[in-house]
């Protein structure tokens, strides 16, 4: 089964087809020039046992937007599940 991210701010929106890949880390590069963002931002991610997860990144921080819930510890796939499918990224500046 694919996985695909979405990504969206004011001025851009584009969606990421996560590779078909295992026990593998990856990250999709969030360009300053097409989301109107300070800086570039490379989103990591890792697959575990077919499962994706967001990494911990000192560059930002990942929020859900509908629960306290800290997004680094499940699934991807568990989160959708349990509603969580909407987030943002806060920036470190």
């Amino acid at each position: 089964m694919s996985t695909i991210i979405t990504v969206y701010s004011h001025d851009a929106f584009k969606s990421f087809l996560l590779p078909a890949i295992n026990d593998a880390d990856h990250s999709i590069l969030l360009s300053e020039s097409l989301f109107n963002t300070s800086k570039d931002i490379e989103l990591k991610l890792e697959i575990r046992d077919g499962r994706w997860f967001f990494v911990f990144s000192e560059d930002y921080d990942i929020e859900y937007l509908t629960s306290d819930e800290d997004c680094y510890i499940k699934s991807l796939k568990e989160d959708v599940a349990d509603g969580n499918n909407e987030g943002s990224i806060i920036f470190s500046m």
